[in-house]
């Protein structure tokens, strides 16, 4: 084999301009400092210790050494601050966002309870104590208790009056002395119960009281302020009323209360980050400027070994004065035959030999049957955005235009050295509109296309009423999903979609994936 024929390993190198590193890249001054800090405050504390100075070094070894490294090498390629910020930052945002037609109804907080059919159980009777006849003096009540109690309960209570009675024994023994003595005692105690309670019951009844004044004062003092109020409002009304008498300004009345608006809950079309496309470009909500260009793509394995070389060099020429923010993209999904088979079957009637016939109709079956199977398409596009040379200069959108047009234009004076040609599109703005909805729906754009999807919402908006505002309707309606969960750390579902994110470094493995990969 000659040496022009030799494969040949090319290296690609790493960007050195890349920020906040040191030691050619290797690590982030962040994690440095970080790993600094973290080792200082393990260290302090251990330092004091009284232990020896080996066991010092050791305890050192076993903690600050280690805290040190994983700070200086951090968690996924982030520091262990930015790590544990994105981890609360997830735990605050996870959530299912809707887009506003597939909307579900909020669930209620505040749940009402159903009857239920169950018959309610029989309460048991409890008989009421009566009370003694000094508290009931006192209270003044006796006469309206005894009139609600039945004839059952009053013989029952009557009873037990008889028990509180004071009773009279002979005191001319020792034994009747001393029943005397302990009946004396029974009664002041209960005396002294009646009377605790009789005093707990007024001073109730006075706080009680002293309660309600106090919220009638405050209920009239709220009354003259509202008033007042409304008496200034409308004097201020009047005054504005005599100096612009001719004014058709709908006002409200004086006594009405201006209503708060309610937080309104975000949708995908909120959600978003896209303010419009005009002009092939897609204007962010932060302010940047992106554009997309679909690339034909070539065979590289089936080109020769010096075609590749020459791919590979010219490829390498366009990194060096390409866009710094730039991006390979690509979306697999299934082939559409039904092109080729509507052209298929248009020879299919207009041929006369039979034979012919009957190979074009074999021919169709292969084509649906390997469609059904293998037929996948693959479209690869490049995307830039636009980055200024001096920040601190206001630009012009026409120059922002003007820059990502000759990025556009350079773009495709390198890939055609490479063989690849950039696709032109007679609307460049339906183009980047229909790659957006193809990104963002990966199984509804097969099932219901950009046109028919954009009848839907107008559809929708003439049935609500609003024709005027069809002239008016934002790019995110058309273009969003019904609902992106966010609640899982390991991926995204989209419209029921699990998306799982890799980086797919420069291999050719992922690129002859099947229509999952994007």
């Amino acid at each position: 084999m000659n040496d022009s024929e030799k494969q040949t390993i090319v290296f690609i190198p790493r960007n050195f301009i890349e920020k906040g590193t040191f030691m050619g890249g290797m690590f982030k001054i962040r994690n440095a400092i970080e790993g600094g800090i973290l080792a200082v405050l393990i260290a302090v504390p251990v330092i004091q210790l009284p232990l020896s100075l080996t066991v010092r070094i050791i305890i050192l070894c076993m903690t600050a050494l280690p805290a040190a490294m994983i700070s200086l090498i951090g968690i996924g390629g982030e520091s262990i601050s930015a790590f544990l910020m994105n981890a609360l930052r997830f735990l605050k945002n996870r959530r299912v966002i809707y887009r506003i037609d597939v909307n579900p109804d909020p669930k209620n907080k505040h749940r009402i309870k159903k009857p239920r059919n169950k018959e309610p159980k029989a309460k048991k009777h409890k008989h009421p104590k009566k009370k003694s006849t000094a508290s009931m003096t006192a209270s003044g009540q006796s006469d309206e208790y005894e009139g609600c109690v039945s004839d059952e309960i009053s013989s029952h209570d009557v009873a037990i009056s008889k028990k509180k009675e004071r009773r009279q024994f002979d005191t001319s023994t020792k034994r009747g002395i001393r029943k005397q003595a302990r009946e004396d005692i029974r009664i002041l105690k209960y005396e002294n119960r009646q009377l605790k309670k009789a005093q707990k019951q007024a001073k109730r009844a006075v706080r009680t009281e002293l309660k309600r004044q106090k919220q009638e004062e405050k209920r009239r003092v709220r009354e003259e302020n509202r008033q007042k109020k409304a008496e200034i409002k409308a004097t201020k009304q009047a005054d504005k009323e005599r100096e612009h008498p001719a004014s058709d300004i709908n006002t409200a009345p004086a006594s009405s209360k201006p209503k708060k608006k309610k937080r309104r809950d975000m949708t995908l079309e909120d959600y978003l980050p896209i303010e419009k496309i005009a002009n092939g470009v897609i204007y962010t909500t932060d302010h940047r400027y992106v554009k997309i260009l679909e690339i034909e793509p070539i065979n590289f394995l089936l080109r020769s070994t010096r075609e590749q070389q020459s791919i590979i060099f010219s490829f390498i020429s366009y990194l060096k004065i390409s866009p710094v923010k730039l991006q390979i993209k690509m979306i697999s999904k299934k082939a559409d035959i039904n092109k080729h088979l509507n052209q298929a079957q248009l020879e299919l009637e207009r041929e006369t030999d039979p034979n012919c016939r009957q190979l074009q109709k074999d021919y169709i079956q292969f084509v649906r049957r390997l469609s059904s199977r293998e037929a996948v398409s693959r479209r690869f596009f490049l995307i830039f955005e636009y980055e200024p040379f001096n920040v601190n200069r206001k630009v012009e959108e026409t120059e922002i235009l003007a820059a990502l047009e000759t990025a556009a234009q350079t773009a495709k004076t390198f890939l055609y050295q490479c063989g690849n040609e950039v696709v032109s599109h007679d609307n460049e703005d339906e183009f980047t509109t229909d790659v957006l909805y193809t990104l963002l729906n990966r199984t509804k754009s097969t099932e219901v296309p950009l046109p028919k999807r954009i009848n839907q919402v107008l559809t929708r908006y003439e049935e609500t009423g609003r024709e005027a505002e069809m002239d008016a309707i934002h790019i995110n309606e058309f273009i969003a999903p019904e609902s992106v969960d966010f609640k899982h750390s390991n991926y995204v579902l989209i419209n029921g979609v699990c998306l799982l994110f890799r980086w797919s470094a420069w291999t050719k493995n992922f690129t002859n994936f099947p229509n999952a990969i994007h």
